[in-house]
């Protein structure tokens, strides 16, 4: 008796088994696979985009860890702004000049803070001598400097402050 139909097409693309099925082992579809190279160059394509991956992610830590010192320096030169401003007109020609101060927020990373007081008429002209000045601009500069990073960023925070 003779197999069924079904039975001698499976019978023919299993190996091993000769002249089960009605096609030759020359004509029988070869079993599709991935070769080496193809594996190298897909684990080599793995590889470069972990490395991409990993090294943007230390980037980024990097930079919000910078951001970090660069938000405290600048609410620390904000905090010494509201200090003088604070003190008043009166207050601050007390305390003129202000001292330089440099502060170690973390180790590496300094800020350094400037108090630049300039005295104005009414028209906006700079005084010469800021005791009859109508109004005071105070201008704190901050810089902060990285030795990690070598990273060195200045900015300034100005107030104007009136004459009582």
């Amino acid at each position: 008796m003779r197999s069924p139909v079904w039975l001698t097409r499976v019978m023919a693309f299993i190996p091993g088994i000769e002249g089960s099925g009605t096609r030759s082992r020359s004509t029988r579809k070869r079993c599709s696979g991935v070769t080496l190279i193809e594996n190298v160059i897909a684990m080599g394509i793995i590889g470069v985009s972990t490395a991409g991956l990993y090294s943007s992610g230390i980037l980024g830590v990097k930079n919000s860890v910078n951001q970090v010192d660069v938000v405290a320096a600048r609410s620390m030169a904000m905090q010494k702004v509201e200090e003088i401003k604070s003190a008043g007109f009166d207050g601050i020609l007390l305390q003129n000049p202000y001292e330089n101060e440099l502060i170690q927020i973390r180790p590496g990373y300094f800020v350094g803070r400037r108090v630049a007081i300039f005295g104005h008429d009414a028209t906006g002209t700079i005084e010469d001598e800021i005791t009859e000045s109508d109004y005071l601009e105070v201008v704190v500069l901050v810089s902060y400097y990285s030795t990690a990073s070598g990273s060195h960023l200045t900015d300034s925070f100005s107030t104007l402050i009136n004459k009582d």
